[in-house]
């Protein structure tokens, strides 16, 4: 790697500028940490490769304070079935598949304050791109690429080239976080290997055609063909609710525009459709999982550490939520609130919740759509086995199907449960406390007072809410004199039923073990 020109110093070092390098910068800023996002092409992706962001998600973008411009430019799939499974888009249906989680925040059983918004990623990106501009704390640069690399104990050292002039330039940065794709070349200069299922080679093609006449009143999220045209089977996916649309299907020999457009035609029955090509892109359809998620000062994320198949709707929401598991972390050990061990969990809780998404695409593309039909508890049951959170001893909710069923728990390594609240007048949720910083939650006023002491003792950003609500205290399994501890990224840390003798002592050593401090050192 070569060393001349410009130097610069930044705290993150992002590789890649899809929807998970770019949730990653705007986490990162809320945290008050500086990134530079090197990203290798001219802009964000024409091609919508991802479409729909499931309800965890747009918890994580409500937070951010991207939920109404997300929804503002969504496509209102209202009581449509997941699925349409026919021959061609012009014949009759064979099998439908129901869909019935998008949810409704309005109703009071929906475990969650947001709902599944399905907004094209070429629509998402740009408005993460809108957000990160408005960041005091994050800067993006198109047309750069990550040509080289150097980690050392102390940090990571990157070459970056400018794609447009080839000028180059020197970045030193303490950490660095990989979202540079499937074919992740930082990923593969580690020497970190995938293991899992390459199942084909696959093409994404985005197209605009009016499509109404052979659908009829057909209408569905996706529309599984298989046919003459598309021996190997493709699905069709609306994007805009009109007429741009994408195909997947196998390669084609012949992938030219024309054929791809007769292709098209011959699906929906109308030999004089007119079909305009807009864009499309080879990719392999795989499901596969990194051996690792960190090298020293690397991070892998989203499709570097993780590839899913289409099926389900899983890669992008996976690769987002990595992301907010991995930011908040990396904000405590550079402000110095957290040991460095803290960054291991980042392994420890999100690999193996990485694992079980990608199992269960491959189980939906090879077993049927149907398996996706219903998935909260994957959505919202996310469990912890081990990492920064202290076990309580309870055992896990009884669940017969945890990838269909969800049961709220906080139960220290679980998501905490949404619970609305009254709040000056109007309501609001608990999910939205869990913005950045530690929370403690309790009906006694002196664990609150206590969480507050410890968070000032140990210099780590804490707030405290007194939440008198009986059926909230049954919700979180607290008694009236009990206290439940809430990272900052919305999973439980602690939770003690009752009061104790040392309430102050109780939450320092809580805090201690979250995260990973050494009370022996200095």
């Amino acid at each position: 790697m070569t060393t001349n020109s410009h130097h610069e110093r930044v705290p993150v070092l992002i590789a890649g500028g899809g929807s998970v390098g770019l949730t990653a910068s705007l986490l990162l800023a809320r945290h008050g940490v500086r990134s530079l996002v090197a990203e290798r092409h001219l802009g964000t992706s024409i091609l919508p490769r991802a479409f729909g962001t499931n309800v965890r998600t747009m918890e994580i973008f409500r937070v951010l304070g991207l939920e109404d411009a997300i929804q503002a430019v969504e496509v209102d799939v209202g009581g449509r079935p997941l699925l349409l499974a026919m021959q061609t888009l012009d014949g009759p249906v064979v099998e439908s598949v129901p869909f019935q989680n998008s949810g409704d925040p309005d109703d009071p059983a929906w475990p969650s304050p947001t709902r599944v918004s399905f907004c094209a990623q070429d629509i998402l990106d740009p408005i993460l791109v809108r957000a990160l501009g408005q960041a005091e704390f994050a800067e993006l640069r198109f047309g750069t690429e990550v040509s080289g690399l150097r980690p050392d104990p102390a940090g990571v050292t990157a070459e970056l080239t400018d794609r447009r002039d080839g000028t180059r330039r020197v970045v030193r940065a303490d950490y660095l976080i990989a979202a540079d794709g499937a074919s992740s070349s930082i990923r593969e200069w580690l020497g970190i290997g995938m293991t899992g299922h390459n199942i084909s080679a696959e093409i994404n093609v985005l197209f605009e055609a009016d499509l109404s006449r052979a659908l009829g009143a057909k209408r569905a999220i996706l529309y599984r063909l298989h046919n003459q045209w598309l021996p190997h089977g493709g699905l069709f996916r609306n994007i805009d609710g009109r007429n741009r649309w994408t195909m997947f299907t196998r390669d084609p020999s012949n992938a030219r525009p024309a054929r791809i457009a007769e292709i098209i035609r011959g699906c929906a029955g109308d030999p004089d459709l007119a079909v305009e090509i807009l864009a499309s892109g080879a990719w392999r359809k795989a499901a596969l999982l990194a051996d690792r998620f960190r090298a020293g000062r690397v991070f892998l994320a989203g499709d570097a550490a993780h590839r899913l198949t289409p099926a389900g709707g899983l890669g992008l929401n996976t690769g987002i939520q990595g992301a907010h598991n991995l930011a908040w972390k990396l904000a405590a050990a550079l402000h110095g609130w957290a040991g460095p061990d803290l960054l291991d969990t980042y392994q420890a809780e999100w690999r193996p919740a990485a694992r079980r998404a990608v199992a269960l695409s491959h189980q939906i593309e090879t077993t049927g759509h149907r398996a996706a039909a219903k998935m909260l508890g994957q959505m919202l049951g996310t469990e912890y086995q081990r990492g920064a959170f202290v076990p309580d001893g309870t055992g896990p909710p009884d669940v017969a199907d945890p990838v269909a069923d969800y049961v709220p728990t906080a139960r220290p390594g679980h998501r905490a449960p949404h619970y609305p609240l009254s709040c000056d007048g109007g309501r609001r949720s608990t999910i939205d406390l869990f913005d950045g910083k530690f929370i403690a939650l309790s009906p006694s006023k002196r664990w609150c007072d206590a969480a507050r002491a410890a968070g000032a003792t140990l210099g780590v950003p804490l707030a405290a809410h007194v939440i008198t609500d009986p059926a909230w205290a049954a919700r979180y399994a607290v008694g009236p004199d009990g206290a439940v501890l809430v990272r900052p990224d919305g999973y439980v840390a602690w939770r003690r039923a009752e009061a104790c003798d040392d309430m102050p002592g109780e939450l320092n050593r809580a805090l201690d073990t979250v995260l990973c401090r050494d009370r022996t050192a200095g």
